[in-house]
């Protein structure tokens, strides 16, 4: 029978799954024989502490990746005001578009997502969720837009499944549509999305860890209780009964 390797792991030991022997692109080798995915930010790494690419989004410094502004600004005054754009990509007003005009005069030198260059050209490429093609087949996909992955058979994109939110394949997720959490097994996520609690809108490393609740609950602790069970201490007091003497 065969068992999943965990996730940042490529090949793993055939008798004992924890045991990683190769790492995939995002993770990186520890000393216990584990693949450990790279922080928050990093989509290549060498250690827990140094990146040495960054994912979209981020900007490396030094050996650590920093949220920037939010792609396809190139530079911004505060998160959703962008002042200059990346390649592929002009300024309106305070966002960035897409622009391919360049392809009319055969001046491109870069382009937005959805396009690949060819020839100072910018051609679109045709496969569904496709941010990036083989200029010369542009139905030969070589990057997939998030929340869906990437079929290296076919080169085309397909859309996860849920309840991944985002995934590295079909049955592999990267992250996990609300109302689910991801599995870990020693402390390493598995890649697998499970229910939470009914009582619970989110959660985190088990079903009954919740963080938000469903209607008609309230968080106490870590728990969703319903609000129909939430106690009320109220308390009375009587009027105390003086007496005088005349």
């Amino acid at each position: 029978m065969c068992a999943q390797c965990l996730l940042g792991c490529s090949v793993c030991n055939s008798l004992n799954i924890t045991v990683c022997t190769s790492c995939a692109t995002g993770s990186y080798a520890s000393n216990s024989s584990l693949c450990v995915l790279c922080s928050t930010g990093c989509s290549a790494c060498s250690s827990g502490t140094v990146c040495t690419a960054c994912s979209k989004g981020y900007t490396l410094s030094g050996s650590s990746c920093v949220l920037s502004c939010p792609f396809p600004c190139a530079t911004c005054s505060v998160s959703t005001t962008c002042l200059t754009c990346y390649g592929g990509y002009s300024l309106s007003g305070s966002s960035c578009v897409s622009n391919v005009s360049c392809s009319a005069s055969s001046s491109c030198t870069s382009c937005p997502l959805g396009y690949s260059l060819n020839t100072n050209v910018c051609v679109q490429c045709t496969g569904t969720n496709c941010q990036s093609c083989n200029p010369s087949s542009p139905a030969t996909c070589t990057l997939c837009s998030d929340g869906s992955f990437l079929v290296t058979s076919s080169s085309t994109c397909t859309t996860c499944t849920s309840p991944c939110l985002t995934c590295y394949s079909s049955t592999l997720c990267s992250s996990c549509a609300s109302g689910y959490y991801m599995q870990n097994l020693n402390n390493l996520p598995t890649g697998i999305c499970a229910a939470c609690d009914s009582n619970c809108a989110t959660c985190s490393t088990t079903p009954t860890f919740c963080l938000t609740c469903s209607t008609g609950f309230s968080l106490t602790g870590l728990k969703c209780v319903s609000n129909q069970n939430v106690g009320f201490n109220i308390s009375f007091s009587s009027p105390t009964a003086t007496s005088s003497s005349s």
